[in-house]
């Protein structure tokens, strides 16, 4: 007879921690899709912010937004920085969204920064333009030796 009772007690036993077991790992899951969430929507208001602050009147807060758009590589505003590339206010705006572009390092702002360099009137721009064309250029051929390798 004990030895049934012992049976029934460790089946009991079992039951419960893998019962336990499972609410335990529901829990963690739930916890890590709210996680998943919540920082997608991080990346979607700084998304927004940097573009707001990309398209303001505000000279140094654009400036910053184009910075940290091409330092953080945020390929979700390319277009926002190619119309600053070819509708900026001044050279400084323009050359800061052509390094951005190249940072994200996407096709499109590639082929912005070639159009850019081949058509820009101020001397400044265009030159900053070829320079960065120049790097890609460098970076694709480090990229191609690396894959012989």
């Amino acid at each position: 007879m004990t030895a049934l009772t012992n049976n029934r007690t460790n089946f009991l036993t079992v039951l419960i921690t893998a019962a336990l077991i499972l609410l335990t790992c529901n829990s963690v899951l739930a916890q890590k899709e709210a996680f998943q969430n919540s920082c997608q929507e991080v990346k979607t208001k700084m998304i927004n912010n940097l573009s707001a602050g990309i398209k303001s009147n505000n000279e140094g807060l654009r400036r910053s937004s184009i910075y940290y758009a091409g330092y953080y590589g945020i390929e979700e505003l390319t277009d926002v920085l190619v119309d600053k590339l070819f509708h900026g206010e001044n050279s400084t705006i323009k050359i800061l969204a052509a390094v951005s572009l190249y940072r994200i390092g996407n096709n499109e702002g590639f082929n912005a920064v070639k159009k850019l360099a081949a058509a820009e009137s101020d001397a400044e721009v265009r030159k900053m333009g070829e320079a960065i064309l120049n790097q890609y250029n460098i970076d694709a051929g480090l990229n191609v030796a690396a894959a012989k390798e």
